[in-house]
């Protein structure tokens, strides 16, 4: 798209707006289009397709974008600021100073996403290392672990979940799923049938190193929310 055909581009969205206030572009393809600078602003883009696209320093700000194929799409610079991402595929984007501030990630997916310079919404839920704290994870058969985050251990949230991991816990207690305390030797993973935990006793990752990669919620370490609430109802 040349400059001229990119000017009347943004000239026709404007007045689409101007005459229907929220302009429905859902699920439209824009593969490989080349639209620098435009604003999308009162524009609905769920389910839309941007695979390669050229969108550096577009205006994305509150826009939908749910479900979004933002697969190596270049947003160098953008504004998605307070935009809804959720469960966008932003697999290898470009969103090098990118302003996220107030977005939605909820289980988008990021493998390979860049993220120099950009300026983050707020998703930090452990607090510093340096301090410990209480967490809570579901294992097999439906019990809770309540968890001892040490002081000292590695901990960090994801961008696209609640679920956070470590490097180090240790297993203080553990009860049903209406919280009456339960007794036994070992408790199973959910996820790997040959990893245990006990109570009273540390665990650490067991076969790869603790990953502070904040693009996926599945990253090596030992996994945990930091409610209670939030652990009884995990499901995978």
């Amino acid at each position: 798209m040349g400059r001229d055909d990119l000017f009347e581009f943004s000239k026709e969205l404007d007045q689409a707006r101007t005459r229907f206030g929220l302009l429905e572009l859902g699920r439209k393809d824009f593969s490989g289009f080349k639209l620098p600078g435009v604003d999308f602003k009162r524009i609905n883009l769920w389910g839309s397709r941007w695979p390669q696209a050229d969108l550096r320093g577009a205006d994305l700000s509150n826009v939908p974008l749910d479900r979004a194929d933002l697969r190596g799409a270049c947003l160098r610079g953008a504004s998605l600021r307070g935009a809804s991402l959720r469960l966008a595929n932003l697999s290898g984007a470009d969103l090098t100073e990118a302003d996220l501030r107030g977005a939605d990630l909820s289980l988008a997916k990021m493998e390979k996403t860049k993220l120099e310079g950009a300026r983050l919404p707020e998703f930090q839920l452990c607090p510093p290392k340096g301090k410990s704290f209480r967490a809570w994870k579901k294992v097999r058969d439906g019990f809770i672990l309540e968890l001892e985050i040490p002081e000292d251990a590695e901990r960090t949230s994801s961008l696209v979940s609640r679920k956070c991991r470590a490097s180090r816990v240790e297993v203080v207690s553990a009860s049903t799923l209406s919280g009456v305390a339960v007794t036994r030797d070992e408790y199973e993973s959910l996820h790997d049938s040959n990893f245990k935990y006990r109570v009273g006793c540390v665990s650490v990752p067991r076969s790869r190193p603790y990953n502070d990669d904040i693009r996926t919620p599945c990253a090596s370490g030992i996994h945990f929310f930091v409610k209670r609430e939030e652990a009884a109802a995990y499901f995978y």
